[in-house]
């Protein structure tokens, strides 16, 4: 499609022209169709995936600022991924909770939650270091574990958390090494005993 036609498509649908609306949508279903192809949500199944690439679309046809002159289609691709990128977060976020909220009601132990991949030497060995890891973040404080979860396993940016604890940049970075370097002790006195 001509990008001008594409521009005048995307102001007559920030107008609330659904004719307009509903072409760029289907200019843009097969990508959205290929990309929702690619992906898997616990709990979601295809059609509503493709649901999520949809309304992004139309979310960023009315977030798309018409005098940039960055082309809307890459625009709309990108607002397209990242949305999908952040479904993928929230849901690998929510497992996460139910895994550690099972644990805690059911009085299971974080390493039975694991899965290995079979019974090789290398799946024993694997569940044995991971012991050790979990028993020396026992050892840690609270905070300590916290900010190793955020960063390690729920896969968050230190600038985040150093938004929300209201902590500069560096000095998180600096305590996270600090632990980082503590939990290395712990685990190689681990491995003396």
């Amino acid at each position: 499609m001509d990008y001008k036609l594409m521009h005048n498509l995307v102001t007559e649908a920030k107008q609330g022209d659904a004719r307009a609306t509903e072409e760029l949508l289907l200019d843009f279903t097969p990508f959205i169709i290929s990309t929702a192809k690619k992906i898997y949500i616990k709990n979601y199944d295809f059609d509503d995936i493709v649901q999520i690439g949809k309304l992004s679309l139309i979310n960023a046809i009315y977030k798309y600022d018409n005098s940039r002159e960055f082309c809307f289609p890459g625009y709309a691709v990108n607002a397209i991924k990242n949305n999908y990128y952040h479904e993928i977060k929230k849901a690998a976020a929510r497992n996460f909770e139910t895994s550690l909220n099972k644990v805690v009601e059911e009085d299971v132990e974080f390493i039975d939650c694991l899965r290995a991949v079979d019974d090789t030497e290398e799946a024993v060995i694997r569940k044995e270091m991971l012991q050790v890891v979990v028993r020396c973040m026992d050892k840690l404080p609270l905070e300590d574990r916290e900010l190793i979860s955020w960063f390690y396993i729920q896969d968050k940016s230190i600038k985040e958390y150093a938004e929300i604890h209201s902590q500069s940049y560096n000095s998180i970075v600096k305590k996270k090494g600090r632990i980082i370097d503590r939990l290395k002790k712990l685990i190689s006195k681990e491995y003396q005993d």
